[in-house]
């Protein structure tokens, strides 16, 4: 990369409050339960937050040197190549936890990982604090995931994530999700070691 520098856990914050990952949005306080629509919030397709996600993604890309035809057919329609791409940028001395807008945008690329492996697709939430970018998963109870920080909120508080933690993330939200797709042949939910994905990453920091 051109970059030198267990339970589903995201945050979002904008004022005083906080999401985790999987917790309703009508209920202040803790927990682990999905977002679901209540009060005053909406949800519609992705408007103003369309090119900003767009940017997010390009500087990802961006970072992968090898950039020949076989991977990006890869890149835009395997899950698995956007979680090594992501793994990649996560090794030790890429990053440093302060660059928010960096790993927030590593987080979009793994709710795209998240996207091709499911039915979900990218909407926007509004509600009185403002818009979010979100992935809504087509369930009838209305469930909401928030993966552009999950991995900055992490990080910021000191984890380390690994292949299998991402890989991990992805596969608990295919579990949640409507009629989730078929994976890959030889995929990381498959082999159950993530050989697959850990290849990638070996030969992007080549």
């Amino acid at each position: 990369m051109k970059t030198s520098g267990k339970a589903l856990q995201h945050c979002r914050s904008r004022t005083s409050r906080t999401y985790g990952a999987v917790r309703p949005v009508s209920t202040a306080g803790g927990g682990d339960g999905w977002a679901t629509m209540a009060g005053m919030q909406e949800f519609t397709e992705l408007d103003q937050w369309r090119e900003p996600l767009e940017r997010m993604r390009a500087w990802v890309l961006a970072g992968v040197e090898r950039q020949d035809d076989a991977f990006l057919d890869r890149w835009n329609h395997d899950w698995a190549t956007k979680v090594g791409v992501v793994a990649a940028y996560l090794e030790p001395g890429q990053l440093r936890p302060d660059e928010t807008w960096k790993l927030q945008a590593l987080g979009v690329v793994l709710g795209d990982a998240m996207a091709l492996r499911t039915a979900a697709r990218w909407v926007e939430l509004h509600d009185e604090q403002g818009t979010d970018p979100c992935l809504w998963l087509g369930t009838s109870d209305t469930k909401l995931v928030f993966p552009m920080t999950m991995i900055a909120k992490r990080v910021e508080s000191g984890a380390t994530l690994t292949v299998q933690d991402l890989i991990g993330m992805v596969d608990f939200v295919a579990e949640a999700a409507l009629e989730p797709r078929g994976v890959a042949e030889d995929s990381p939910s498959e082999d159950g070691l993530g050989r697959r994905v850990a290849r990638l990453v070996h030969r992007l920091r080549r």
